[in-house]
């Protein structure tokens, strides 16, 4: 069940940051990640049963022959479950963690993606290696399948203050107040949507500012002609004016307010 973890009000404009209950696999959905086969009793990650194997001893005959990149996963199962390339920490729990499988990547993936060793080298840092730099990717891959996996992917909803949906979007991995994520997302949203609606209001007040001047430099010309009806109207017509006028002053320091 979706459930709300974080409401502000932001410009004027709601943000609510709720859990994605229903996320999209990153690693069947998305190309740039490498593929993971699991064997585990409760659960299956398997990305890719083409380049996968029955057990662990057929993937590595498998992997050797066909030159893949491979890394073993560890994984840790108690009330969740959790995926790490190391055995350190709670993954070298003796009751709870254990090997899990492995996380690899094939050379047509590579090559599809434009991984080459080539290509690689010409965007390594000083230190880095090729294969520390694909030690690193996989670790953010396995990030990404531990938020997956725990469920740690969110949406958020922005709407004006009447509650109109102004822009929602799902599929946020990882901690939702993170650089980059639901939160900051959703911010940018409601800072847009604030930009656009007060410059809407400025030319609103404008149009009721020179409507009333107009009205009242009327008013005040006629009043002693006018008959009673047509200057209870006129003032009826001021009075709703300068009530619109506040009302649109109130929403624009609110537009502009952090």
């Amino acid at each position: 069940m979706t459930y709300e973890s974080h409401k502000e009000t932001r410009r004027g404009h709601i943000i609510r940051i709720l859990s994605d209950d229903d996320p999209l696999n990153p690693f069947t959905d998305q190309d740039g990640l490498p593929d993971v086969v699991t064997w585990l009793r409760s659960y299956d990650f398997t990305t890719n049963k083409n380049t996968a194997a029955d057990d662990p001893e057929s993937f590595l005959e498998k992997a050797k022959e066909r030159g893949y990149i491979f890394r073993p996963l560890r994984v840790y199962i108690h009330s969740g479950i959790a995926f790490s390339l190391t055995a350190s920490g709670q993954f070298s729990d003796a009751f709870d963690s254990g090997f899990a499988g492995f996380i690899y990547w094939t050379p047509e993936k590579r090559e599809s993606l434009g991984l080459t060793d080539s290509y690689i080298e010409s965007i390594l840092h000083d230190g880095e290696t090729v294969e520390s730099w694909h030690t690193a990717q996989f670790e953010s891959a396995v990030e990404a399948l531990n938020d997956y996996a725990s469920g740690n992917v969110w949406g958020f909803e922005v709407t004006d203050k009447e509650g109109r949906d102004v822009e929602s979007v799902w599929g946020f991995f990882g901690d939702y107040d993170r650089e980059g994520g639901a939160l900051e997302e959703a911010r940018g949203i409601a800072d847009h949507a604030a930009t656009v609606e007060r410059e809407e209001v400025r030319d609103s007040l404008s149009l009721i500012a020179a409507d009333y001047a107009n009205l009242l430099e009327c008013f005040n010309a006629n009043k002693d002609t006018m008959p009673a009806p047509i200057l209870r109207a006129v003032n009826e017509k001021l009075a709703r004016l300068k009530n619109e006028e506040s009302e649109k002053a109130a929403r624009l320091a609110e537009l502009e307010s952090d």
